[in-house]
């Protein structure tokens, strides 16, 4: 209810604020490289980086409401894992290998800068800290420019 009601606000005054409303997509990929940290029964199993530069996609679709103001959201797709070799016989190894969706979720405020919720930073930059943390480099983002996700500069 509160969130429905901060948007109905800022629908009402977005007018108010300049330009008019803009909405475009954007794409992108990436490419993972990704390990573990394996132990089995106490002891270290030695792993092997893994590469995965297939299926790692993302799209957004930002919604300007005016030239100070914007939302956006979108999808991610990402393939992660990692190879291990057997900790008995080491001609044998094996693949792990996990699927993961996002849905991002952000407010674009003042000159262009993209800022992400300090809430949900920790859960979309920062996993491998604690949350404490992740809340905290929520809290003191340095905001990137918003042109440099997907517009020409």
């Amino acid at each position: 209810m509160k969130n429905l009601l901060i948007l109905t606000i800022v629908a009402l005054l977005s007018p108010l604020a300049g330009s008019a409303q803009k909405t475009y997509t954007t794409t992108g990929g990436e490419w993972i490289f990704s390990f573990a940290d394996v132990k089995i029964g106490g002891a270290s199993a030695a792993n092997t980086i893994r590469f995965s530069p297939f299926f790692n996609i993302q799209t957004q679709v930002h919604h300007d409401l005016s030239d100070r103001f914007g939302i956006l959201t979108g999808f991610t797709l990402h393939n992660v894992g990692f190879i291990m070799d057997d900790p008995i016989d080491k001609s044998i190894y094996y693949k792990f290998r996990n699927y993961t969706i996002g849905i991002p979720l952000g407010i674009k405020v003042g000159d262009g800068y993209l800022w992400v919720k300090p809430s949900l930073y920790y859960e979309s930059f920062c996993q491998d800290l604690s949350p404490m943390e992740g809340l905290v480099l929520g809290i003191i983002q340095k905001a990137p420019l918003a042109s440099t996700f997907g517009q020409s500069i």
